[in-house]
């Protein structure tokens, strides 16, 4: 198309579209609210299961969905850090690369979505 041609094909093409348009109304929707004001609630454990000479796994349930973290030492040892921020209800914490023969202690957190904590007993 060249010229005249072209301009009449883009005016019918407006006129068209102008013509059959429709207006749809604005959509909505609403964002969750934080209702959460208490913290997560441990139905279960925690407890040390799968232990070999290096490695362990320390399991737990939360009544809601919350991250997990176990904290571990042995002895008087800084503290160690293992979990991930995934949210969940049934919580499973890996615990590689221990020294045999030692005795650790360990305590689990659980963060839910809003903010609120569940610690478990100091080490």
């Amino acid at each position: 198309m060249r010229g005249l041609d072209y301009i009449k094909h883009t005016l019918v093409c407006l006129i068209t579209s102008f013509i059959f348009s429709q207006t749809v109304p604005a959509q909505t929707f609403v964002t969750g609210s934080s209702d959460d004001v208490t913290a997560p609630v441990l139905v279960s454990g925690p407890d040390a299961t799968f232990i070999t000479d290096s490695s362990a796994t320390i399991s737990w349930i939360t009544n809601e969905l919350s991250d997990s973290r176990t904290y571990y030492t042995k002895g008087t040892a800084p503290s160690q850090v293992r979990g991930g921020l995934d949210y969940s209800s049934s919580h499973s914490v890996v615990l590689s690369q221990l020294e045999p023969g030692y005795t650790y202690l360990y305590r689990i957190e659980s963060v839910d979505p809003a903010g609120y904590k569940l610690v478990s007993e100091n080490l």
